[in-house]
């Protein structure tokens, strides 16, 4: 898919930094105390500190948080999930740049000094993702899937140019924004509870307004904590329900050759399912071990 870009010469020039940027770090969190203790202890050992750290908590027990100078803990359980968290966490900075981390990211050092020097430096990208290492790899047999079956609407393949790369989807857990994007456009709120797919979904609208861009020399760790996951079964039923959802929301059939991009990532989907023994939804066919529905997408009223 050919990235959008629908700003002109004049609208570039409105990103361009005047003098020093500010920057605010948004997390969204629930029941990870040891795992944003360690992300906060990070923000802590950069050597370029952001001028707020928003938390917003939304676990079972208050989070009892270190002092940390711009610290912002909001605390609400009544927060439907992950995208709501990040639009109320948006709504309190007043920064130039907001930075999204999970809350088991750890950041290395000169990543905070490395994303404001990439704003600088490409005053045409809305967003900038630092290059994440991970904890566990990925299996090999899901990338290769993941390479054989994404493509058109559904490929979020990297795009290699000279000197840099180029995102089709960015990381929310690891990724910075232009305040300016969020006076257009905001998490999609019927993405609840785990919201899988939330940064996918919010890329696609980004890309519209300037480039995705990876950002090589600012490093950070994912630690995937186990908490708050689903099991596989329940994952694959929510990216099976959420991402057939982005395709109408985004009206992606509006280009035609994407029609067949979609059955054909059903299918890729449906031999996932099968190896589960979760049947193969492309067929209908489902089995007693099938989750019901979505967990993170609030069902159509």
């Amino acid at each position: 898919m050919t990235i959008l870009n629908a700003m002109d010469e004049e609208a570039v020039q409105s990103h361009a930094p005047a003098g020093s940027l500010t920057l605010a770090i948004c997390i969204p969190s629930k029941n990870r105390p040891d795992d944003i203790a360690r992300c906060l202890e990070s923000i802590r050992r950069q050597t370029v500190r952001p001028q707020q750290i928003i938390i917003i908590d939304q676990s079972k027990t208050r989070y009892e948080l270190p002092p940390l100078e711009g610290l912002v803990h909001v605390y609400n359980p009544e927060i439907t999930g992950s995208a709501a968290a990040r639009n109320v966490a948006w709504s309190l900075s007043s920064s130039d740049i907001v930075f999204f981390l999970d809350d088991d990211v750890e950041l290395l050092d000169g990543c905070i000094a490395q994303l404001l020097r990439g704003f600088d430096l490409h005053p045409d990208a809305i967003c900038l993702q630092c290059a994440i290492t991970r904890s566990s790899e990925e299996f090999s047999l899901s990338r290769l899937m993941t390479h054989v079956f994404q493509r058109g609407f559904f490929n979020s393949a990297e795009i290699h140019r000279r000197g840099f790369t180029e995102l089709r989807r960015a990381a929310g857990g690891a990724t910075g924004f232009r305040q300016s994007l969020f006076e257009a456009e905001k998490f999609d709120e019927r993405l609840i509870g785990y919201s899988y797919g939330e940064d996918w979904e919010f890329s696609y609208r980004a890309a519209r307004y300037g480039r995705l861009l990876l950002l090589p020399d600012a490093p950070l760790v994912h630690h995937t904590s186990p908490v708050n996951r689903h099991r596989m079964e329940q994952l694959l039923r929510d990216r099976w329900d959420n991402f057939l959802y982005f395709y109408e929301k985004l009206q992606a059939g509006r280009r035609r050759v994407n029609a067949i991009w979609r059955v054909w990532w059903m299918f890729g989907e449906s031999l996932k399912w099968a190896r589960l023994g979760l049947g193969f939804p492309l067929l209908g066919i489902r089995t007693k071990k099938t989750p019901l529905r979505s967990l993170s997408l609030r069902p159509e009223r």
